[in-house]
């Protein structure tokens, strides 16, 4: 994630955290395939888990919308 300038310090619980942008996308969508992978193993099966993706996906026009289309905040 280039520019990321988030983290999270588990020592000190220091979170850090900024609004995404479309070059996060990519990195966004597979920690959230990570996440409907491993998180619903505890109550769904494989075929629900499978079908509970077409739901689950990544708003990419939210992150569109927060940006006024030439880098400033729309909020």
């Amino acid at each position: 994630m280039s520019g990321w300038r988030g983290r999270l310090d588990m020592a000190n619980g220091d979170l850090r955290h900024r609004i995404a942008r479309r070059e996060d996308l990519a990195a966004i969508t597979v920690l959230m395939d990570a996440a409907i992978a491993e998180l619903q193993k505890p109550f769904l099966d494989d075929a629900q888990i499978r079908s509970s993706r077409s739901i689950m996906g990544l708003d990419t026009q939210l992150v569109d919308d927060v940006f006024d289309g030439i880098g400033r905040l729309a909020l």
